[in-house]
């Protein structure tokens, strides 16, 4: 019998009831006497991403059990001499022995939690480290193309899964960044998209140290960005800084509302190297449990790079690279453990990866030098078990590398992104795999019994992608027109609606913070085309900014793109009123020119409407100045108007408008 077969048969780990704090937590639910898995239930699913910087000898991690004496031959300092099988019910020429310091991952392996991919690589393997980088974070290859994407693989993934960020987000069906990555200061080039800000979020601590950093960061954003390239930099700057701001607290509030239930290892050994990759696999589980529905995850142990003392020369089985899969092992057990006793196991696939594996024989300095092709490993409760593939070709080697390889590794995120995650054929087009559509693995277990009796299939399919991401209305288009009378017609059409309570026009001076200013009841269920239209009979002077909120009968809400409108020329005043500083703290000088004495009256604005100050200012021929104090009022954006009464000019005629930010 397969061993995969036989681990399906197994009863799976954590099926005890759990309880924390009196509370029942969630281990399968309801999902006993039901399919596992929905449409609906895809975006409860994650993907972490395990990033083995420095190119991992994969032929010390998985030795070749048949070809053992080849091995040794061309390791004879390095090699590992005492190997067990990993897996002994299937052809020998597939066997594999893990190093002997991954019992853990025997222990994951063995509980039916991993499938190892063996022999993963791409054409013409690049061997240099940060191109060997950027062509598996990009997705791409060793051909010219491939080489220079500027977009990442997971970016374009979740471009395609999350139209128009950062644009209307969050919202309730996404509060949470799309992507996250741990360990660095920078964003990976995996999350960049075609344009604009980057799909992920770094976090080089934790979400409370992430979320104290940036409160204290920063001030007003700039009300005018030059259209030039020092403009289009600073406003990606701009952007970056928005996002986080989004995102702080939420990350930090879940944080906290999340925990963990078993002890992560710090170290290998008593003075080993710290276990980093530990620290954020505890953070992405405890993020996890506290409600996050960041999509895509991405974490990182560094130090592959073995050129020398890669083993210990009286023990190969010890020194750096032993320490490495030791830490790798220990936390990726104690992550599985973890998900599995908070319940939520069956959300969360893990993979690894590393810009290229070693040389098949040993340099000489008890170490390695960069090679091709090193196995991946795939783990989590919704796994297939076992080993695809098997071991490469001994007498099969050029230039100390071997000459060929069996899978790419887009056929394995191929796999995951449509199998697991249930990515359509049109959105791998997005992502550029649709080579890789009619190639992918057998990674993801459609055949599990769950120990209870009941079959469950992990296997998404991928219509279900479409289904759980049509919105409920087919918007058509959304317009902003100024018009003569210095008000905004704003129109819009549905080419059919579901379940369509009503809709919100949102109003804003900075494309940030937005407020509501009118709401218009949706036609419920509709299949034809209907036509909607609002008039802002007050709008913002200057440039202002509208979007459009739908809202399901269930309360769940999408918005719809962020559109502009300038009033600056049909503000005829505009040239005769300033207010200064702006941004301001505690006061603020209004100054006002006029030819003629005119009773005047200063009206301050929250952008809601409501009237916060006013005041008479008397206005006389030439340059009229009143200051106001503004220490009653709530850091934010304000609308400042001048009106007027005189003869010629007749009663409460407003003779200018300008925004004012408060920023304390």
């Amino acid at each position: 019998m397969k061993r995969r077969n036989f681990i399906k048969t197994l009863a799976p780990l954590g099926m005890t009831p759990l309880m924390v704090n009196g509370m029942p937590v969630r281990a399968m639910a309801d999902s006993m006497f039901a399919p596992m898995f929905s449409c609906d239930e895809i975006s409860d699913r994650a993907l972490v991403l395990i990033q083995m910087h420095g190119g991992n000898d994969g032929i010390n991690t998985t030795i070749p059990v048949e070809q053992h004496a080849e091995y040794m031959n061309l390791r004879p300092t390095i090699g590992i001499q005492n190997i067990t099988s990993l897996d002994q019910t299937i052809d020998v020429a597939d066997q594999l022995a893990l190093h002997p310091q991954m019992n853990l991952m025997r222990d994951l392996y063995d509980s039916g939690m991993v499938n190892v991919v063996q022999g993963v690589n791409y054409e013409n393997s690049n061997k240099s480290h940060f191109k060997g980088r950027n062509i598996w974070l990009t997705g791409g290859d060793s051909t010219t193309e491939g080489q220079d994407k500027s977009s990442g693989w997971f970016g374009r993934y979740l471009d395609h899964t999350y139209p128009n960020f950062p644009i209307g987000y969050p919202n309730s069906r996404m509060l949470d960044p799309i992507g996250l990555e741990f360990g660095s200061r920078t964003i990976s080039l995996g999350f960049h998209r075609e344009s604009g800000v980057p799909a992920g979020l770094a976090l080089s601590n934790d979400p409370t140290s992430f979320y104290e950093m940036i409160s204290g960061i920063g001030g007003a954003y700039p009300s005018q960005i030059p259209i030039t390239r020092y403009g289009s930099e600073m406003q990606y700057l701009i952007d970056i800084q928005r996002s986080s701001d989004k995102y702080g607290q939420r990350l930090n509030d879940i944080y906290n509302l999340g925990t963990n239930m078993v002890t992560y290892p710090e170290r290998y050994g008593t003075d080993g190297k710290w276990n980093t990759l530990a620290g954020q696999l505890r953070t992405v589980a405890r993020l996890l449990s506290g409600g996050c529905r960041t999509k895509i995850f991405l974490v990182r142990i560094t130090g592959f790079d073995t050129h020398t003392n890669q083993v210990e020369s009286s023990d190969p089985t010890t020194g750096n690279h032993a320490e490495l899969l030791y830490n790798l092992s220990s936390a990726l057990k104690a992550f599985q453990d973890d998900l599995t006793a908070l319940g939520i196991a069956e959300r969360v696939m893990t993979v690894t990866f590393s810009e290229f594996g070693r040389q098949v024989g040993e340099n000489g300095n008890h170490g390695t030098d960069h090679g091709t092709l090193a196995p991946m490993f795939v783990v989590g409760r919704g796994v297939n078990p076992g080993i695809t593939g098997t071991s490469p070709n001994f007498s099969e080697i050029d230039r100390n590398n071997f000459t060929s390889f069996q899978y790419d590794y887009r056929q394995v995120f191929t796999t995951l992104l449509q199998d697991w995650l249930g990515l359509s054929d049109m959105g791998l087009q997005s992502v550029e795999f649709q080579d890789f559509i009619g190639q992918k693995l057998d990674l993801v277990n459609s055949n599990y019994d769950d120990g209870q009796g009941n079959t469950v299939d992990f296997v998404v399919d991928p219509t279900c992608y479409d289904a759980a991401t049509t919105f409920p209305v087919g918007l058509l288009y959304f317009h902003a027109n100024a018009q003569e009378d210095n008000t905004v017609l704003l129109n819009w059409a549905t080419g059919n609606e579901i379940n369509n309570s009503h809709f919100e026009i949102e109003r804003s001076v900075d494309a940030f913070v937005f407020q509501p200013i009118a709401r218009v009841e949706g036609a419920g269920n509709s299949e034809q085309e209907i036509r909607y239209d609002v008039i802002d009979e007050q709008p913002l002077p200057g440039i202002s900014y509208y979007r459009l909120k739908q809202t399901d009968f269930d309360g769940t809400y999408t918005y719809h793109g962020i559109i502009q409108v300038n009033l600056e020329e049909s503000d005829p005043f505009k040239a005769r009123m300033e207010a200064y500083p702006n941004p301001a703290t505690d006061k603020v000088a209004v100054t006002i020119s006029a030819a003629e004495r005119i009773s005047g009256m200063i009206s301050v604005y929250s952008l809601n409407g409501q009237k916060v100050i006013e005041t008479s200012f008397p206005i006389r021929p030439g340059v009229n100045q009143k200051e106001i104090s503004l220490t009653h009022l709530q850091p934010g954006v304000y609308v400042v108007e001048v009106s007027g009464s005189a003869n010629t000019l007749g009663e409460g005629v407003q003779l200018g408008r300008t925004k004012l930010l408060v920023n304390r």
